[in-house]
């Protein structure tokens, strides 16, 4: 085998001893290798699990690209030097190891403490080592191979578990175990410990009789073993004595192994009242046993294997030469599911994609030898058994040796739809990402079969690369999507910027001009006053968006009212959508609803969802704003009737270089960043946002999600600012008169949003009728009316007994003090100037409200 065979691949091992020295090497260059230390050393450089091969008589190392995460500094220098020069601090407790392997025998040491080094801080850890003497053809020992398993999180829990029982004890007067004290000869308990009520599951044991206590080890011998003690008083020793208890009251009684004692308890007259029972609970360490011996049986396997390596390693140079030489994935399925299926036998190989929310599958990229057709199409997952995927969205590779007699599925609504596809074995392997099943790869054989775990570690590996190289191809197609729109988005904002500067470059030739007038003047600086706040606001969104998706934004999470949100972010595009004549709904939930966040920001959500659907909806369209209360979550939908979303960009209509594509015409202006900053600081609200659109010119829906403040008790303080901001428990009714009718719209809108009950009226008679029956609580009468003048109305108002103790609020655009000494003297109680100030009207409606 050639230096270049043997450290093919990637990693960055393999390229250090692609160029590395060898010439101070005791076997020499790797031409001149033992075919045993080529085959180790290839093992070892294609596990993911830290490794080292060490050879006589020096031992250096040669060691994985896993292994220098525990080497940390020392790597690369390690590299071929001498095992007791590279872990001097180790050498006192593996030597005695090293040396057994040297000897020709598999060794094992458990949780060695290390300090290691880990983002550039020291830290202490502990590992496990399993070294295997490495043989020549002549079975002589030629050196080692050590696996390495990090173990830190299992000592450290265990020295948890430990801490928290010597708590135990010491609360218990040190008493070490389970304790309780049975009386009288139906043996009812006195005394139980946590550590008893623990072992039994928590129940009620005091003051009732052992058999009634826990009925569940009846038949076991325990009762029978307690009338003994109690007749004879002869105390009983039982060593790992298993007993079949009900540790959990929702579930089936479980074998635990226990160490306990019997004691009588001998009163002073020699009679028998009582049992004391004292013990441990021992199953944990039955268990470790348990598995201690088999992960040595999984060693002496792992050994057994090296036998496999070679025709394994084969295939994985198959596999891996296949996949770098292919870019498309179902191509990349395909071929994969091949190669797999001929060196398996096996009559069938195929992926299929995981749908979660609809509990389907769909096959594609199948492979079968001839015997059996291929299977491609979408089913329902209660066709192969729905507790079949429930195991692979666990994570768990899913095995059967003969599906007629595995009752997984040899039910009769899973048996007929694998003995018509032909299956009689199969292995599933599931591929998730972030904790969630995708996909899954399936093997099948026409015939019973036992697979062994090399087959069904192959089959878990070669799904796991050939995803990656999936995900890889995929990744690279992205970037290069993201890097054309990033160059497409390059192009709108230099487009963007253009526009303003034509017409500021024109007004400023003009202004230059000797013969431009005053008037010219005038509206020249007018024309690139505009312009310039429109090339200012323009930054501002860049640098917004900049400044939330690179995290420098911080929120404060305090509890907000999701209606006074509303309501703000209403008040702020009423101008838009009163200038497009669009029509704008509001549907609150009724329950009040808080979430913790950014008050602005929250706003700005909001604002932003409701700017776009005012700008992408054509003139007189109509927009609808909904909040819901759905579990623990308050959920904010914006709708328009406008022009819709093509499908193809809906998936990434989020993605900050993505917004210049949703119109072609670019009729709006601006840069498209509004979806991308909502995106990031809805993620800061720890929320979700969605978008759908059943396609262009169908209008769109955005869906946020926030997390739902349980509602509390409230405080003087929090009381005093909800007074500020709604009405106190919504019994006031007002009634808004104005002949403008967006802007009587928009203000009865945004009282609706506080919590008020609002009648809306245009003209002054009708309001004088509407009054008299309905009896407004407080009025907000606009004073340029055409047909009788805001001040008349409140004249005649204060004369009808319905109305004559109502609140008047006067609403005019003359702002003039004899114009309120006129409203005033008319029966107005208060006199609010054109545009009206809306934190304002709150805080006075809040303070009408508690007098």
């Amino acid at each position: 085998m050639r230096q270049s065979d043997l450290f093919s691949g990637d990693g960055e091992v393999r390229a250090l001893l692609r160029v590395h020295d060898w010439s101070g090497f005791a076997p020499g260059p790797p031409e001149q290798w033992p075919d045993a230390l080529k085959m180790a050393v290839r093992l070892m450089l294609d596990s993911r699990v830290p490794m080292y091969v060490a050879w006589k008589p020096d031992l250096p190392l040669l060691y994985n690209d896993a292994y220098t995460d525990i080497l940390g500094r020392k790597h690369p220098d390690a590299l071929t030097r001498p095992i007791w020069e590279v872990w001097p601090e180790l050498a006192p407790d593996t030597r005695p190891v090293i040396e057994h392997a040297l000897n020709g025998n598999a060794a094992f040491l458990e949780n060695v403490a290390l300090q290691v080094v880990r983002d550039g801080r020291p830290e202490n850890a502990w590992f496990t080592f399993s070294v295997s003497p490495i043989r020549n053809e002549d079975e002589t020992v030629a050196g080692l191979m050590a696996t390495i398993i990090e173990t830190t999180k299992q000592v450290l829990f265990g020295r948890r578990q430990l801490a928290e029982q010597d708590a135990i004890h010491r609360l218990l007067d040190q008493a070490p175990g389970f304790m309780a004290v049975l009386q009288g000869p139906e043996h009812i308990f006195k005394l139980a410990n946590n550590a008893y009520r623990r072992l039994v599951g928590y129940r009620d044991v005091i003051g009732k009789r052992a058999r009634e206590a826990v009925p569940d080890v009846e038949g076991q011998g325990f009762f029978e073993l307690l009338d003994r003690v109690y007749a004879t008083g002869e105390p009983f020793v039982g060593y790992g004595v298993s007993a079949k208890i009900q540790t959990d009251p929702d579930t089936q009684p479980t074998e635990r192994f226990l160490n306990f004692i019997y004691q009588p308890i001998i009163e002073l007259d020699g009679s028998i009242s009582g049992i004391f029972i004292e013990g441990s609970d021992i199953t944990d360490q039955h268990l470790a046993q348990q598995e201690l011996t088999r992960v040595n049986q999984e060693l002496a396997e792992k050994i057994k294997t090296l036998e496999d390596a070679e025709r394994r390693q084969v295939f994985q140079l198959k596999l891996a030469d296949l996949l770098r030489n292919l870019s498309d994935p179902r191509e990349m399925f395909s071929r994969s599911s091949a190669l797999l299926g001929r060196h398996l036998n096996a009559c069938r190989v195929l992926y299929g994609d995981y749908d979660v929310e609809k509990r389907c599958v769909s096959y594609h990229s199948n492979y079968t030898d001839g015997s059996v057709g291929e299977l491609v199409g979408t089913y329902p997952t209660d066709l192969f058994g729905h507790d079949n995927f429930a195991s692979l969205e666990r994570g768990t590779t899913w095995i059967s040796t003969n599906l007629a007699q595995d009752p997984r599925t040899s039910g009769p609504d899973t048996w007929p739809t694998f003995e018509e596809l032909g299956i009689h074995s199969a292995v599933a392997v599931p591929l998730d990402r972030d904790g969630a099943l995708i996909a899954s790869m399936f093997v099948n054989s026409s015939t019973p079969r036992e697979w062994t775990k090399d087959e069904i570690r192959l089959i878990e590996d070669t799904a796991e690369r050939t995803w990656n190289a999936v995900e890889h191809s995929r990744v690279v197609r992205a970037l290069r999507q993201a890097d054309q729109r990033k160059d497409e988005f390059l192009a709108m904002l230099a487009h963007e910027l253009r526009n303003p500067l034509a017409p500021i470059s024109a007004a400023a030739e003009l202004m230059g001009m000797a013969h431009l007038d005053e008037a010219g003047l005038i509206q020249t600086s007018q024309i690139i006053t505009r312009q310039v706040r429109h090339m200012t606001g323009l930054v501002d969104d860049l640098l917004d968006v900049s400044r939330v998706t690179r995290g420098l934004v911080v929120i404060e999470k305090i509890p907000q009212d999701v209606k006074s949100i509303v309501a703000n972010a209403v008040e702020q595009v009423r101008p838009l959508i009163e200038s497009r004549r669009h029509r704008l709904e509001l549907h609150l939930a009724r329950e009040s609803a808080h979430v913790a966040g950014d008050q602005k920001r929250l706003v700005q959500i909001l604002t932003n969802l409701l700017n776009n659907a005012a700008k992408y909806t054509p003139e007189g369209g109509h927009i609808c704003l909904r909040t819901d209360i759905e579990g623990d979550q308050v959920v904010l939908s914006v709708h328009d009737d406008g022009i819709g979303i093509d499908p193809e960009l809906q998936p990434r209509i989020f993605d900050l270089f993505a917004q210049a594509e949703r119109t072609s015409d670019r009729s709006q202006g601006g840069l498209g960043l509004g979806l991308a900053l909502v995106r990031s600081l809805v993620d800061l609200h720890d929320g979700q946002v969605t978008c759908s659109s059943e396609g262009i010119g169908k209008g769109s829906k955005f869906t946020v999600r926030l997390p739902r403040l349980p509602e509390q008790s409230e405080s003087p303080e929090r009381r005093q600012r909800k007074r500020n901001t709604q009405a106190a428990n919504g019994s006031l009714r007002l009634m808004v008169v104005d002949d403008n009718v967006d802007a009587a719209r928009m203000l009865a809108m945004y009282l609706e949003a506080l919590g008020y009950e609002v009648i809306v009226e245009h003209g002054s008679r009708h309001a004088l009728e509407r009054a008299s029956t309905e009896s407004p609580n407080i009025c907000l009468l606009d004073i340029g009316l055409p047909d009788m003048d805001g001040n008349e109305l409140a004249r005649r108002l204060r004369a009808q007994p319905e109305t004559a103790g109502a609140v008047l609020i006067a609403v005019s655009g003359y702002g003039q003090e004899s114009d309120r000494e006129t409203a005033l003297a008319a029966g107005f109680d208060h006199y609010l100037v054109k545009p009206v100030d809306t934190g304002k009207l709150s805080a006075l409606l809040a303070r009408i409200s508690d007098s």
